[in-house]
């Protein structure tokens, strides 16, 4: 979909491998096929390219594994995909310093498997992990069950190395812990959809594994599951995970409602974190359940597999809604109540310690049942976003819900970074 003003190029003007013609479809963003795809392998390429692309006003998008590209609008314009695939080098890995350095085209996966062989870990949860590349983790900012207990991208993320839209490298943060230079301009990028830059490596602080990994399923009625979640997220319990699971929300099909907590530390700190939980949920009036390394394995992967918009439906709508966990209970029943009275089948899944909610919405006619649903909820709720649905749903409601009170603060921004509005044009708020 090029612009119309937008003049012939040869592909050696760019100084990397490319894709044209049909193999460009398999790096289509939301239906939108892209006129070339840039293949480079170091973050040199990277950086001519875009120096390239700029002096000829190209758009560009970067593209990872793929995995959470529904995320956003579709594309105004899309002249370059440039793939992140080659830059797929661990830089550094100090383990007795616990920090890592990485390309963005690193899979979750392979780092996972570099930091284990060393007991050690970032305990980020995604779908895809052999395809997820850490840069498109840290550019859609979007955390799973863990973040409870052991930290987020912002939590983690030490340094970042950028190329912006006119071929420029910076540096912000450091490869240390203490270093804390260039702090705000790090955490711009995160959650920033490749919109200001494209990352082309990042430093984290890494994690001990703890010997001892316990995932218990706690049953009973809703209202008790919410009241025994807002205990054990203000308590010395220090959970990894408190997830609210809705029925039929993963793949075992429960018809419960039910809460799922994992629980790390030494043995005989695991241990007395699981009487303890024990006991708060017997005086909640539930149920608990400690599964096998097996079954819990598969849960936690089912909750990041029901979070992620490239495992979403086609036919449905993936929403995501943040408030006070003290609000959790409302929102709830908010959201299920709106879902029913518009027809339309819910399933949820809510990080319960930090009250983000995560439903999927589906209907025999969805685009018309959603629209007053989404109204609805976007009027009381600021913090809302729709991380997957069908292409002509997008095009009628506002995936952001409402436009934030900062928002023209973040349209001065991506003019300082992307004048001419280059990286990812229209897929961010208010269509940056």
């Amino acid at each position: 979909m090029p612009s119309e003003a937008t003049p012939p190029f040869d592909l050696t003007d760019f100084g990397c491998p490319s894709l044209s013609g049909a193999a460009t479809e398999q790096f289509s963003i939301q239906g939108v096929a892209p006129r070339v795809v840039l293949l480079p392998t170091t973050e040199e390429e990277v950086a001519a390219a875009l120096k390239a692309a700029s002096a000829r006003q190209l758009t560009l998008a970067p593209y990872g594994g793929g995995t959470l590209q529904e995320i956003g609008y579709p594309p105004e314009v899309l002249d370059i995909v440039l793939s992140t695939r080659g830059l797929n080098r661990i830089i550094t890995y100090e383990p007795a310093d616990l920090t890592i350095s990485v390309q963005a085209g690193c899979t979750l996966a392979q780092i996972s498997a570099a930091l284990a062989a060393h007991g050690q870990m970032l305990p980020f949860d995604a779908a895809g992990t052999d395809r997820a590349t850490i840069g498109g983790l840290v550019a859609a900012n979007l955390t799973g069950p863990r973040r409870f207990g052991t930290g987020s991208y912002r939590d983690l993320l030490i340094g970042v190395v950028i190329a912006y839209a006119d071929g420029t490298v910076a540096k912000a943060g450091g490869q240390v812990v203490k270093n804390v230079s260039g702090y705000d301009l790090m955490k711009l990028h995160l959650g920033a959809l490749g919109t200001l830059g494209v990352l082309l490596r990042l430093n984290f602080k890494v994690l001990t594994q703890r010997p001892v990994d316990i995932t218990t399923v706690i049953t009973g009625p809703l209202n008790a599951l919410l009241s025994l979640a807002a205990t054990l997220a203000t308590s010395q319990l220090s959970l990894d995970s408190i997830e609210l699971l809705g029925p039929s929300s993963l793949r075992d099909e429960a018809t419960d409602w039910r809460l799922a907590e994992r629980i790390t530390g030494s043995q005989a700190g695991a241990q007395r974190k699981l009487t303890d939980l024990h006991r708060l949920a017997d005086s909640h009036g539930c149920r608990t359940t400690t599964l096998g390394a097996t079954e819990a394995q598969e849960l936690w992967q089912d909750c990041a597999s029901f979070i992620s918009p490239g495992t979403a439906s086609n036919e449905g709508v993936l929403i995501r809604i943040s408030v006070q966990p003290s609000g959790l209970s409302n929102l709830v029943s908010t959201v299920t109540s709106l879902a029913h009275s518009n027809n339309l089948d819910c399933s949820v899944v809510a990080h319960a310690g930090d009250g983000t909610l995560f439903a999927r919405l589906a209907g025999s006619d969805l685009t018309a049942a959603f629209r007053p649903l989404w109204e609805s909820l976007t009027q009381g709720h600021a913090n809302a976003l729709i991380l997957a649905a069908p292409g002509n749903l997008k095009g009628e409601v506002n995936l952001w819900g409402q436009l934030p009170s900062g928002f023209d603060l973040m349209r001065r921004i991506k003019a300082e970074f992307d004048p001419h509005r280059l990286l990812n044009r229209g897929r961010f708020i208010g269509h940056l």
